[in-house]
């Protein structure tokens, strides 16, 4: 795993050969350390939070998410 630092409004490249870029950025940090990320990718590339994968296998429930502009289920 990478770690890196940022700090608000600073952005970090994912470069792929022949892919278009994934561009993360650092939108706000609260008080409480509670970090929102803004995520630029193609449509094609389906970003989605680990917990709502990981919960919908353990109890066996469908959850929708965005793919290529559609919405798809887990």
């Amino acid at each position: 795993m990478l770690v890196l630092s940022r700090k608000k409004d600073e952005t970090i490249l994912i470069k792929q050969p022949g892919q278009p870029d994934i561009k993360i950025t650092i939108v706000r940090i609260d008080n409480r350390n509670k970090v929102r990320l803004g995520i630029e990718a193609d449509k094609s590339v389906t970003v989605l939070r680990s917990e709502l994968e990981t919960n919908s296998r353990l109890n066996g429930h469908t959850n929708n998410f965005i793919e290529n502009g559609q919405v798809r289920q887990l």
